[in-house]
């Protein structure tokens, strides 16, 4: 579902801010969003 809202939102002038407690699930992320091509910025710590 993330993959495929991200793009059209993105086509649409829009920005997405993601939470997670998790950097395991922020790692899936980061290679999730890397294959649909979509840019990114990555906090945590």
């Amino acid at each position: 579902a993330l993959a495929e809202l991200l793009p059209s939102l993105k086509k649409a002038g829009h920005r997405v801010l993601i939470f997670s407690q998790w950097t395991t699930m922020l790692d899936i992320l980061e290679w999730a969003l890397d294959v649909i091509g979509v840019t990114y910025s990555r906090l945590d710590g």
